[in-house]
């Protein structure tokens, strides 16, 4: 049974599927472009965790451990970089995960790569 919470104005919704015996996690997702200022993100995460605390519905699933950030960065530098950035300057009342992923520039080479991976353990089975 999924469940939801509602974000605040419009009809934006945050949906989690509860998993058998596993707690859920909704994660509100920060994708950084590789120029933009680490100062103005932890900005934006600050400012987020206070106003989420403000509200009685996303304070309780915040408390419980059932919403974090997720902050998905280009590269491993930048992901260390940010999570000392991130240590400084809590604590957070939300959780914060950063990870490295794919940019939109390098996503279609990311997914090729990962292809020819998979392919390359199917044959060697």
């Amino acid at each position: 049974m999924p469940i939801r919470l509602a974000t605040g104005t419009g009809r934006e919704n945050l949906t989690a599927q509860r998993l058998k015996g596993e707690q859920s996690i909704v994660y509100r997702i920060y994708a950084p472009g590789p120029n933009s200022r680490d100062d103005y993100l932890l900005k934006c995460l600050k400012s987020d965790t206070e106003k989420g605390m403000l509200r009685p519905a996303l304070r309780s699933w915040i408390e419980a451990r059932a919403f974090a950030f997720a902050v998905l960065v280009e590269t491993p530098e930048r992901k260390e970089r940010l999570k000392r950035l991130i240590s400084r300057t809590g604590p957070y009342e939300v959780r914060i995960h950063v990870e490295v992923t794919p940019g939109l520039s390098t996503i279609a080479s990311a997914l090729r790569r990962r292809e020819e991976e998979k392919n390359n353990v199917n044959q060697q089975q």
